[in-house]
């Protein structure tokens, strides 16, 4: 049920989330509550939470602030843009793609090397759909930003 699996995500991770994150890797992974949940899919989810947990304060406030029909609409572009990023079909990014696309949707470069140091943390050479995933509404952010104005180069989010 939906209250065993926020006591087990919770004692996975104590430090863990609030109502609305868990909401947002439900819907990010597209749970709902009448379905019955694997230990393997408990295990992605609880993987996803964590990571969620880890998130800068910027997009912290971004998860803890949208709405699930929003974000259900928007996970389908973020989807897209990955395997657009993903030129090469490997299923994952490299970090210069993503800087680059940062740099595009004129995220900060405070905010750049934050969100480029905490996915590269563990030594990883790339960014797999998954730390994609827990960064998705960065990426919603970043779409807007490149369509509302793509001739701006000021770098202020």
């Amino acid at each position: 049920t939906d209250i065993e699996m926020e006591f087990g995500l919770k004692t996975v991770n104590s430090n863990l989330l609030t109502t609305k994150e868990i909401s947002y890797v439900k819907t990010v992974l597209d749970v709902n509550d009448e379905q019955t949940i694997t230990f393997r899919m408990f295990a992605v989810i609880a993987a996803l939470s964590e990571r969620v947990a880890g998130l800068d304060y910027m997009v912290k406030g971004m998860v803890n602030s949208i709405d699930a029909d929003s974000l259900r609409q928007k996970i389908k572009h973020c989807t897209t843009l990955f395997y657009i990023i993903d030129e090469k079909k490997q299923g994952h990014i490299t970090f210069e793609a993503l800087m680059h696309e940062l740099t595009a949707g004129r995220i900060s470069e405070e905010h750049e090397r934050l969100v480029i140091d905490r996915l590269s943390e563990n030594g990883k050479p790339h960014v797999d759909f998954l730390d994609f995933l827990t960064y998705i509404l960065l990426f919603v952010e970043i779409h807007s930003t490149i369509t509302d104005n793509p001739l701006d180069g000021t770098r202020d989010k």
